[in-house]
């Protein structure tokens, strides 16, 4: 929610699920997710990301790197897409974010 307070978008789109949102995202239907959990599997992303990467899509960490799908089962860490150019005041500003998600729980 604190991205959400903190960005004020037009328009916040629900989905189930990272590969519906990240098809949101590959459809211009929207600009960013976020999936702020650290428990996301990477069984769970290795599909969206490569239909992101072929269609020119960012889908990696909060730190604008992409995502690794070695070792853990999961990432161990938030996951961001965007159609924004990777932006490096883009991912600060998540990764403040993510630093007061954090510090709040």
């Amino acid at each position: 929610m604190a991205l959400i307070e903190y960005l004020a978008p037009k328009n916040v789109i629900y989905q189930s699920s990272v590969g519906l949102k990240t098809m949101e995202v590959v459809e211009a239907k929207a600009d960013l997710y976020v999936c702020w959990s650290s428990q996301v599997k990477l069984w769970d992303t290795c599909g969206p990301a490569a239909i992101a990467r072929a269609s020119g899509i960012f889908m990696g960490t909060l730190m604008g790197q992409p995502l690794s799908f070695k070792g853990s089962i999961s990432h161990q860490q938030a996951v961001v897409t965007t159609r924004l150019s990777q932006n490096p005041e883009l991912f600060k500003l998540l990764n403040d974010i993510d630093q007061r998600v954090i510090v709040a729980h």
